[in-house]
């Protein structure tokens, strides 16, 4: 696509992404959350391209990236998060850390469970959240029932161990009640297992007492994880990094402030006019090779470099594909590509550009994963990364 995919960049192709209206109460916690984030900080942002027409899910698009850049912001601190390399990340083993401090980066985040039915809980079955805060001193759940969220702060106790006190009532506990937790992470750092040490709220150890998976939909500092926003769920390793992350019907990138970037798409469909406002689509057909067919078809489009793989045990199809330089029906004009299915969005090429796309084939839908940068020595470490679809631990 056009847009370069470093950091500030990708910033410009958000009013280029968005259908044309957002629900109210989105439009109310969106604003809400940037009235609550400082704005005094570094930015990430350069040259924001501004619509001549701002529409109200611009606004919420406009917003959600400020809010994410705050939250992000917030995670670092007063100094940019250490990053490790393959060869110095940690193992299972914590890191060591002071008493009663913040609990460590590599905790702050998002972590994903499925819950069984539990009678003790009432709950029934499902996925389920836990979100440690960018500060690293705070916890809440989700999802398991109500009065079970247990909002807490948490202290950093040992090494491998944090408190946990809650601060508001729950279910058969009170404020003040508190817990000992042992954490230990797998070698890649995309899972998180909580054993209670000591605790006197159980229903709250109930619901922390699992394995997490990391969810790189929300605030990290570590790329490898899960993504729960599409149907299945995937799982992926970026490098590490801040990452951002933006999401619509069938479609997410993940984003860092280094300039590596990954666009998933769900059953990927071309446009029928490169050049047209209309966005009317190609019938859609699943598979691969029916979408590469349909770039053939179109004088607007080269296709090159087709290569088979196998990804994650699927049929895998990678192809480059570009919008033709110069192209004369709409000279200067980037060229409309493909939408989701399920998306009110479009994307689009830069005359002369070129995109590197891998089509894998799972089961009756395709996904379309397009890393940045573009061909670069890590791309295809990215795309072997994929697992797809992938179970979220379950207790």
């Amino acid at each position: 696509m056009s847009e370069q995919r470093d950091f500030g960049r990708i910033a410009n192709a958000w009013l280029d992404l968005m259908p044309s209206d957002a629900p109210d109460r989105a439009i109310a916690a969106v604003l809400k959350a940037v009235e609550t984030t400082p704005q005094v900080r570094p930015s990430f942002i350069d040259g924001f391209r501004r619509s001549p027409t701002m529409t109200r899910i611009a606004l919420v698009a406009w917003a959600l990236l400020i809010a994410a850049i705050g939250a992000y912001a917030l995670i670092a601190g007063a100094k940019p998060p250490q990053r490790t390399t393959p060869s110095t990340a940690p193992s299972t083993a914590p890191t060591a850390e002071a008493g009663g401090g913040a609990l460590a980066d590599a905790l702050r985040a998002e972590w994903l469970s499925f819950t069984t039915e539990n009678p003790s809980l009432e709950n029934g079955a499902g996925p389920v959240s836990l979100t440690i805060g960018p500060s690293g001193v705070d916890a809440i759940a989700a999802n398991f029932g109500p009065g079970l969220e247990y909002p807490s702060t948490t202290t950093a106790v040992a090494g491998d161990q944090f408190e946990v006190v809650l601060t508001r009532d729950g279910r058969d506990c009170h404020v003040g009640d508190r817990g000992t937790y042992r954490w230990s992470l797998s070698a890649d750092r995309s899972q998180l297992t909580l054993t209670s040490v000591t605790e006197s709220c159980p229903k709250r150890m109930i619901v922390l007492e699992r394995t997490w998976a990391r969810s790189l939909t929300g605030p990290t500092i570590v790329g490898s994880g899960v993504v729960d926003s599409l149907d299945p769920d995937f799982a992926v390793t970026l490098p590490d990094d801040t990452y951002a992350t933006r999401t619509l019907d069938d479609f997410v990138e993940i984003a860092s402030q280094a300039g590596v970037a990954l666009m998933v798409f769900k059953n990927p469909q071309p446009f029928v006019d490169a050049c047209s406002t209309n966005e009317e689509r190609v019938p859609y057909k699943p598979g691969a090779d029916a979408f590469v067919a349909a770039f053939r078809a179109n004088d607007a489009f080269d296709v090159s470099a087709t290569e088979e793989l196998t990804v994650g045990g699927h049929r895998t199809l990678h192809v480059n594909i570009g919008g033709k330089a110069n192209y004369a029906r709409c000279p200067g004009q980037p060229l409309y590509l493909y939408t989701p299915r399920q998306c009110l969005c479009h994307f689009i090429v830069g005359q002369g550009d070129t995109d590197s796309t891998y089509l894998v084939e799972v089961g009756e839908d395709t996904f379309m994963l397009i890393v940045s940068p573009i061909n670069s020595p890590g791309e295809r470490t990215i795309i072997d990364s994929l697992r797809i679809p992938f179970d979220l631990p379950v207790k």
